[in-house]
């Protein structure tokens, strides 16, 4: 049923909101289902506030992998939400800031939106590889 309500959509939390409000479902358990089951280059990590173990769900088929000391860049979108901000959104955030794979490279970029969960004390960050990398 999500991949009907979301063919040819760009990925984000509004989308992913309207879904979870349709079907009655947690905007967390929607947002694992949609990354799980529609987008292969899409993958969504619970990001805490500062390094540490990240929850993630995501496809088999996302070939990239986030850099091995779990740091949260200042400047990605997770970087700022917070209890006054809640949501945040970047079709331009350098790979770098989240990927190893494109360490050094200011060239290459992904989009990102992340919400935070007060309750939670963490941030919902969804992760979108453009088609170009």
């Amino acid at each position: 049923m999500l991949q009907a309500r979301t063919a040819g959509q760009e990925p984000s939390f509004e989308m992913i909101k309207r879904l979870a409000d349709e079907f009655r479902t947690t905007l967390t358990a929607t947002a694992a289902q949609f990354v799980l089951n529609n987008e292969r280059r899409v993958r969504a990590d619970f990001v805490p506030p500062t390094a540490g173990d990240y929850g993630s769900f995501f496809r088999p088929g996302f070939s990239f992998w986030l850099h091995d000391d779990e740091r949260i860049h200042g400047h990605s979108c997770a970087a700022e939400v917070n209890e006054t901000k809640r949501m945040s959104r970047s079709s331009e955030i350098e790979a770098d800031f989240w990927l190893k794979e494109f360490e050094g490279d200011h060239k290459s970029y992904i989009t990102e939106d992340a919400v935070y969960f007060p309750t939670l004390r963490r941030a919902l960050s969804l992760l979108w590889i453009h088609e170009a990398i």
